[in-house]
């Protein structure tokens, strides 16, 4: 990093003041270059903290407000040491976001409000400084100083130069992002919960390591290839490219090389980049809904807003709060509302043959990205192994396909690098003779180049290495000869090398996920009847790779260990058993002798996640044994030897091991797991021979005296005599209240589920949320342990906490062949949960399509209402269920149902603007003129809420014009709410524009008060009166004048309303404007010739008026005007008079100034002093007695 430059006190001539830290954030980042701090003046008082920098050739100090002060006060203190400081400073700017006080609506990124002198204000104004005037109005008072001239000169040339070439504002925050990624991610703790709440998988890593395994210069003719810089134009048809290739062509490398160009390519943020990396180890996780919560979560990590998206936030808390997980069509509505953020998204997927196809993961991952690129036009990416089942897909969307093979100038490449960080002088010697042999020989397959390279390496000899050339592999047996070749290489080394070698390949084959160095190294460290591990007695990580002859390499960012390829797992799934037929006993006894090491039998669990977290750290295999010591024990069929025994009758050695199990999903709960023993964790990991040993003996022990801490029993007090225990109590409940069956089910252990329910397991024993192990298995979708609990007996109605059955767990968790079987052994249709929401109900509401039409097939009840009173056609078109719907009206669900709120589908279709729902709704007959409890019809609804598609698409079925809602006609409403779009719509199908609401007032009316000038301007245009009369006497412009309006009182004007018309107190529109204070509305009525000395019925003249409201502006505008000063009311009160009675002291000393007489008398023969003193307005009577001794002398 460059040295930063250092300057004096005296070059900054810029202060820049801040409120709030983040403000702060914000102006260090626009700094073009950061200067060297400098230190405070000598005995300064000056406690300010200064970030130094500058933009272009201007030099700046930043300055932010003491963390928890606020207000001018402070700003002042801080400027005043500011400027002390640095004495130069020639302005100072004061930048901020308003305190924060304007919402999301009001102020965007992106938006500038500069101080600048308006109306009454000379700059910024201060957000709550003010008074509230007589009618009860806010009136601002508190403003900022005006900017200096030069600065309001600079903003004019700014103002011109963006109407002429456009903001520059996006530019420059683009640049900024650039410049501070950081200030573009997500890193509020909150935020990333939820995005490691979809999914912990990061492929980042992988991305890393295959990028890293590129040779220099490979790959360059997929990037170069028409058909790549065909797909990578913006307007292409061809967004799906597909890559097919031959096993071992180097398609892996090719994704990492494409992810590395787009990132490069397209660093703006509105490019949307996600990818996977198919595994068919992975199979746990990489399920259909982790693969599409993977491009979600990247998509929104990296999302054009500065906050988690609003559809992942929603998504979240929906589910978290029915403490569920999102399903698959959760996911995908996300997906396509976030991907619409992006100018473009670009979705990268290798392997996709690798895809596990049971449950059809991987025909439904395929046809939602298929569904992604047609509803966001997303680019598709995708490489997989030339399958007929795959191939054939791809035929539908018109892809692009690209055939991967290893060009013969790659493997070249390939093979030079690999001679040439050999160090190997046979291997120089020959380097064109090896490229050429290997180059000839592999067809395409990179692959099979670096077998064939690991063959011939080792060679002693030029004659042997020539010797070994010629017998290179080729063709269709080619992978399964050269891996033939590396095990016999391996038999031949020494039988130290071979016997690790064996162990590595069968820990790496037999695993249930890719393990890492240190879980290995840790995994060939075990020792039989050693109660720790002994690091000397672990390999180096280079050893466990390099005696595998090539079959194994180690990903460097992940330090996952693995095979080369897929195809050399193939191999071994056929062959294994040839080479390590005791492999997986040997991962068994590895595990659970792990975990009986002295850390975890003796120590028991620890009590905190920072405590596991060092624990699982220094302990590397714990992870992994944990979670998978039962899998290979079940295989393994040593259930019940006194290894896996003995490890079961430890209370500390089974607490510290269910912790690890849940340690990657959840914060550990010590009480949860707190009653867990032996039964329960073998239980759980389906260890069928440990839990019939456990519940079928008494177990024997042999106690020194006091308290047993470490058996799976409550201690028993002892004197030192061995005890016999009673039997296992196979109903005891862990701290969560799970009991073994509980935890069997949960987990899919159907052979411990069958073996405890003829064991006598209690079938209705409930956990703290109220669920059996019925509930449980629905929610867990376990079929087979589903069947056996309701064979058995288990109450098919029984209910959680939140009153909801088997079925209806069933369909809120989306679990369609649960429902299927539930219903087949006779679960009711019509059970219903604490909202009154039946099966289908709640299908419908959770968009479960295909359970909702098996539900109605089987005879579900279509008029069923819930707490709410909604029907099940109601839900449907709440929720926009379209094809619900219609299938909903063709099986004659009734239209005309209303629900609580006498609300009719058809009402609720128009609120919510679903107008495809609206159109079946309409076209199967729905009444048009339906009222909801408030008498409100669909059509007056849609035009009160501006819905223009709804209004037009009921008159389109002839919808009544004229129906009234609170006395007001469709055209009413939408004129006085503004919709210029539904007026029209409305007039030009006929609408009454002389009707007249319950005051009177028309929509012409109605569109004046509310200052519409656009609808009033169609109104009258389309032949609208401008002189009818409401209930008090009032035309469209003195409507407008008494409120304000300006706009629509120079249209008026200008159209010829009649400025004399009276109301009913005989005022006419300039009356009404100058009693209220309405100067913007008294100055176009006094130039378009208005009466100013015109008298209402009171004989008050407009400045008589404005005199007793005390609206100095409208009051020098009448003057100006010429009007009479004496003129009097009935009272004879002149304005002076009335000013003076009022208290208005601007007004009284205008009219001073002015000439008003001010010894005039009223009727009772009080002159404005008096009144004045009579109501106690003491300022009002010095001025008028200041007058009239000025007037003497």
């Amino acid at each position: 990093m460059a040295a930063k430059t250092q300057k004096s006190h005296n070059e900054y001539t810029i202060g820049w003041v801040c409120a709030l830290p983040k403000e702060q954030t914000a102006a260090i980042a626009m700094l073009d270059e950061r200067h060297e701090n400098l230190p405070h003046p000598a005995q300064s008082r000056d406690d300010n903290s200064y970030a130094l920098g500058s933009i272009g050739v201007h030099n700046i100090v930043i300055a932010c407000l003491p963390k928890g002060k606020i207000g001018t006060v402070s700003a002042a203190g801080v400027a005043l040491h500011m400027i002390h400081a640095f004495p130069n400073i020639k302005f100072g700017l004061m930048v901020g976001i308003g305190g924060g006080i304007p919402n999301k609506g009001k102020i965007r990124l992106g938006d500038v409000v500069v101080g600048t002198p308006t109306g009454p204000f000379p700059g910024v104004v201060q957000w709550d400084f003010g008074k509230t005037t007589r009618g009860g109005e806010f009136e601002r008072t508190g403003a900022l100083n005006n900017p200096p001239n030069f600065i309001l000169t600079a903003l004019g040339r700014l103002e011109t130069e963006q109407e002429l070439s456009g903001s520059k504002v996006s530019e420059y925050l683009e640049q900024m992002i650039v410049k501070f990624p950081k200030l573009t991610k997500l890193d509020r703790k909150d935020d990333l919960e939820v995005l490691d709440w979809l999914t912990p998988i990061d492929y980042t890593s992988q991305q890393t390591d295959y990028l890293n395994q590129r040779q220099q210069g490979t790959g360059e003719w997929l990037l170069n290839s028409t058909g790549y810089k065909n797909w990578l134009t913006a307007d292409t048809k061809k967004r799906v490219l597909f890559c097919p290739g031959i096993p071992g062509a180097g398609k892996t490398i090719l994704t990492s090389i494409v992810v590395d160009d787009l990132t490069t390519r397209f660093s703006k943020l509105k490019i949307g980049l996600a990818y996977i990396y198919c595994n068919f180890r992975r199979k746990d996780e990489q399920k259909i809904q982790s693969l599409l919560a993977s491009l979600l979560k990247q998509l929104a990590l990296t999302s054009t807003q500065s906050d988690l998206p609003e559809a992942v936030k929603e998504m979240y808390q929906r589910n978290t709060e029915k403490r569920m997980r999102p399903s698959i069509d959760d996911i995908f509505r996300a997906l396509q509302s976030v991907s619409k953020e992006y100018e473009r998204v670009f979705i990268i997927v290798d392997a996709l043959d690798e895809c596990q196809t049971s449950n059809n993961c991987r025909e439904i991952f395929l046809s939602k990205i298929f569904q992604l690129q047609s509803n966001c036009g997303t680019n598709l990416f995708i490489t997989s192994r030339a399958l007929p089942e795959i191939m054939k897909k791809f035929d539908s969307v018109d892809a692009e396909v690209l055939e991967v093979r290893a060009h013969k100038e790659d493997v070249r490449n390939f093979l030079e690098a690999q001679i040439s960080s050999s160090g190997e002088q046979l291997l120089i010697d020959c380097r064109e003779e090896i490229k050429d042999e290997i180059t000839n020989v592999v067809d395409g397959m990179f692959l099979l180049a670096q077998l064939h390279f690991e063959a011939i390496k080792t060679k002693t000899s030029l004659k042997k290495m020539r010797s070994a050339l010629k017998t290179l592999s080729a063709g269709e047996k080619a992978y399964d000869n050269a891996y033939e070749d590396a095990m016999a290489r391996i038999e031949a080394q020494s039988d130290d090398f071979k016997d690790l070698a064996y162990h590595v390949l069968w820990w790496i084959i037999r695993a249930k996920r890719p393990i890492n160095t240190a879980e290995l190294r840790h995994a060939l460290g075990v020792e039989v009847n050693e109660s720790k591990i002994d690091e000397e007695n672990c390999p180096e990580n280079t050893k466990m790779a390099s005696v595998c002859a090539g079959l194994v390499m180690v990903d460097e960012e992940s330090q996952v260990i693995r095979l080369v390829h897929y195809t050399t797992q193939e191999y071994f799934e056929r062959t294994w058993t040839r080479w390590f037929s005791e492999a997986d006993r040997n991962i068994a006894e590895t595990c659970v002798t792990y975990l009986s090491h002295d850390i975890f039998m003796k120590e028991g669990p620890t009590r905190n996640d920072e405590d596991l977290e060092a624990r699982l750290q220094s302990n590397p295999l714990y992870d992994y044994a944990a979670n998978h010591w039962g899998y290979h024990v079940r295989i393994s069929l040593i259930g019940n030897t006194p290894l896996v025994m003995t490890f079961l009758e430890s209370r500390n050695a089974v607490l510290a091991c269910s912790q690890a199990m849940t340690a990657p999903i959840e914060s550990y709960d010590i009480e949860k797991f707190e009653g867990w023993t032996g039964v329960h964790l073998a239980a759980y990991a389906g260890v069928y021979e440990s839990v019939v040993g456990m519940l079928d003996k008494e177990a024997v022990i042999d106690v020194k005296g006091g308290d047993d801490q470490t058996d799976s029993l409550p201690p028993v007090k002892t004197s030192g005599q061995v005890k016999a225990k009673p039997p296992i109590n196979m109903e005891i409940k862990d701290g969560d209240g799970r009991t073994p069956l509980s935890l069997a089910v949960a987990s899919g252990q159907a052979a411990v589920v069958k073996f405890l329910i003829n064991r006598g397991a209690d079938l209705e024993a409930k956990d703290k949320s109220n669920r059996t192990p019925l509930l449980l298995a629905v929610v867990h979708e376990r079929e087979e342990a589903i069947e056996l609990l309701i064979d058995g007996g288990a109450d098919l109605e029984v209910k959680d906490r939140s009153g909801r059955t088997p079925l209806l767990l069933a369909v809120l968790y989306g679990r369609q062949t649960v429902l299927e079987l539930l219903i087949e052994k006779g679960a009711d249709l019509e059970a219903k949960n604490k909202d009154g929401r039946t099966p289908l109900g709640l299908a419908i509401e959770e968009g479960h399509e295909a359970m909702a039409r098996f539900l109605i097939d089987k005879g579900a009840n279509l008029e069923v209402q819930d707490n709410d009173g909604q029907t099940i056609l109601i839900l449907a078109t709440l929720h926009n269920r379209k094809a619900m719907v219609e299938l909903l009206i063709n099986k004659g669900a009734n239209l005309e149902a209303t629900d609580k709120r006498d609300q009719t589908p058809l009402y609720i279709a128009a609120f919510e603007e679903h107008h495809e729902v609206l159109s079946l709704l309409m076209d199967g007959g729905a009444n048009l003129e339906t009222e909801d409890g408030c008498g409100q019809t669909p059509l007056s609804l849609a035009s009160e809420q501006g819905s223009e598609e709804v209004v037009r698409l009921l008159m389109d079925k002839g919808a009544n014009l004229e129906a009234l809602w609170d006395g007001q006609t469709a055209l009413c409403l939408a004129a006085e709410r503004g919709y210029e779009a539904i007026v029209k719509l409305l007039i030009d199908r006929g609408a009454d524009l002389e009707v007249q609401n319950d005051d009177g007032m028309t929509p012409l009316c109605l569109a004046a008060k509310e200052n519409r000038e656009a609808v009033a301007r169609l109104l009258i245009d389309k032949g609208a009166s401008l002189e009818t009369k409401d209930r008090e006497e009032r035309t469209a412009l003195s409507v407008a004048a008494q409120d304000g309006n300006e706009e629509v009182v120079r249209l008026l004007i200008s159209k010829g309303a009649d400025l004399e018309t009276e109301n009913e107190f005989g005022q006419t529109p300039l009356c009404r404007a100058a009693g209220v204070g309405w100067d913007m509305v008294v100055k176009p009525l006094l130039e378009a010739g208005a009466n100013a000395d015109a008298r209402d019925e009171d004989g008050a003249t407009p400045l008589c008026l404005t005199a007793e409201t005390g609206c100095e502006e409208v009051a020098v505008l009448l003057i100006d005007k010429g009007v009479d000063l004496e003129a009097r009311n009935q009272d004879g009160q002149t304005p002076l008079a009335l000013a003076a009675k009022n208290g208005r002291e601007a007004v009284v000393r205008l009219l001073i100034d002015r000439g008003a007489n001010i010894k005039s008398k009223d009727e009772d023969g009080r002159t404005p002093l008096r009144l004045a003193e009579m109501n106690r307005y003491q300022t009002v009577a010095i001025l008028l007695k200041d007058a009239a001794m000025g007037a003497q002398m």
